[in-house]
């Protein structure tokens, strides 16, 4: 859908979200052909990098351009001004300090409406990251860390056995719960409400989510692999092998499907003592496991942002070695 702000009906070809750059700038109602010299502007309504030539309203003899701002003028006036002609008639500093001012209501727009974006695709994440997911990886999570903590100090890791990567994730946490918890969250926010320093808080952490979401399935579908019974057969026969120095694992689905992991705990090493009891872990039914596609792939408007604040992020750490040296 596009998007025009008020007051520039047609002003728009290809709209960024904000209402703040703009193409065709000639189509803008009430626009000022001459400025009289010594007038300032008080502020930048937008920037245009225009199809077409414009004439600057501040030039004696009109200069062409394509790239310039709309300026207001303290009358209620409006014109156009061309991006090199600002320092010329307005002067280096308070050129600079309309550009600073337009740069940081056009940086909070673009965060506002990255959120607003986010927001849009959650509905459709949350239908996608399903309770049942969630359910699985409690278990799964759960599972995997007994099995890793009594394997540890073998080679089972190393076992050419499908899905047998999802014990490196023991111990791990709970990342689709987290997911789900995040973006459900993030639907309270109201993006035109909070700071510009809160909206790029949300966009970091979109960022962090988004890996920990991929993560999150990746294990998932390892896992689902690994408790398949005629795989984790290999597992059991593993146990076995290891003449009683660590317990044993199996595991059973019923005739619904469930899956339960059963546990044979090894002998009591002190023989008068008695020997542990088995145990049965339920994982349950292996839900359907989506692939992950990424945040931007539901809601590319924010693939810049997230691009935006990677660089950013780049450019601190480079600064920061810098500074070591």
């Amino acid at each position: 859908m596009r998007h025009v702000r008020k007051g520039y009906a047609g002003a728009l070809r290809a709209d960024d979200g904000t209402g703040l750059v703009i193409s065709r700038p000639d189509l803008q109602p009430d626009l000022t052909p001459v400025v009289e010299r010594g007038v300032v502007p008080v502020s930048y309504l937008n920037s245009y990098v225009a199809d077409d030539e414009q004439p600057c309203a501040f030039c004696a003899k009109r200069t062409p351009h394509k790239r310039g701002y709309t300026v207001s003028l303290a009358d209620g006036r409006i014109a156009l001004c061309g991006h090199c002609c600002a320092d010329r008639f307005f002067g280096k500093e308070k050129a600079a300090a309309l550009s600073s001012d337009y740069l940081q209501r056009h940086r909070l727009a673009m965060l506002r409406q990255a959120v607003a974006n986010l927001q849009a695709a959650i509905p459709t994440l949350l239908d996608l990251l399903t309770p049942a997911l969630v359910q699985f990886e409690k278990a799964a999570l759960c599972a995997v860390k007994m099995i890793s903590h009594e394997t540890s100090r073998f080679s089972l890791r190393h076992r050419d056995i499908p899905g047998i990567t999802a014990l490196l994730s023991g111990g791990a946490p709970a990342r689709i719960a987290y997911g789900r918890e995040r973006l459900a969250a993030w639907m309270e926010i109201d993006a035109q409400a909070v700071t510009g320093k809160d909206l790029v808080a949300v966009m970091r952490e979109a960022a962090k989510v988004d890996a920990q979401l991929e993560i999150g399935l990746r294990f998932l579908s390892h896992a689902a692999n690994l408790f398949d019974p005629d795989n984790f057969s290999q597992v059991n026969v593993f146990c076995r092998c290891q003449s009683g120095a660590v317990d044993v694992f199996s595991m059973s689905r019923d005739l619904d499907g469930q899956l339960t992991l059963h546990r044979h705990p090894r002998r009591h090493p002190e023989p008068w003592m008695p020997d542990p009891k088995p145990e049965a872990h339920r994982i349950g039914l292996v839900p359907d496991i989506p692939e992950w596609l990424g945040l931007i792939a539901y809601s590319p408007a924010i693939a810049d942002e997230l691009q935006q604040l990677a660089d950013e992020r780049a450019i601190a750490r480079k600064e920061k070695a810098r500074r070591r040296k």
